[in-house]
């Protein structure tokens, strides 16, 4: 009896089915390190956001105590500027951090075009100012993080669904890695 399979045929079964393959709470536990990487990076860019806020608060609060001659007025416009760059930057980052500390879908490819734009102007910075050199190497891993496999799987429709499902599962070291 001949058998009608094909052994040279691609598999039938698709990326997304080996990632939502088991059970809900087994699914959870395969991708909680990764989901956990993305909620701590949202938290760095919540603090990134508060820290520009913090700035543009005080660059506001100079725009209001200097001197407005004709002979400033230049420069003030230019405060003016910058103080309206840090407020969008200040939004923006603390928009992103809470979105990614969620694992908010919408916030993923923002956050992933703002890593690699931060790569470029970082990737510049460095080479006038050494210790900036820190910086790049944070946003490859912010660009590993948000494009890698189990970040599509976490940003998916179905896995929003597996953390309805399972919000008693947390992030903890076992009590065994901590005897160590």
């Amino acid at each position: 009896m001949k058998s009608h399979l094909n052994p040279y045929a691609p598999p039938a079964v698709t990326e997304e089915d080996v990632a939502f393959s088991g059970g809900a709470a087994e699914i959870r536990r395969r991708h909680l390190r990764r989901e956990r990487s993305l909620q701590t990076l949202g938290q760095l860019y919540w603090l990134a956001g508060v820290f520009a806020g913090i700035v543009a608060l005080i660059l506001f609060v100079a725009i209001l105590f200097s001197p407005w001659n004709a002979a400033q007025l230049g420069a003030q416009l230019l405060n003016i500027v910058e103080f309206i760059g840090l407020v969008a930057v200040a939004t923006g980052f603390i928009t992103l951090g809470r979105g990614l500390a969620a694992l908010d879908r919408r916030v993923r490819y923002p956050a992933l075009a703002l890593s690699v734009l931060w790569l470029v102007v970082t990737g510049i910075l460095t080479s006038y100012f050494l210790p900036v050199v820190v910086f790049p190497v944070l946003n490859l891993y912010t660009i590993f993080i948000l494009t890698g496999r189990p970040a599509r799987t976490i940003f998916s429709a179905r896995y929003a669904k597996i953390l309805a499902q399972t919000p008693h599962i947390k992030y903890g070291n076992s009590s065994g890695r901590w005897d160590l």
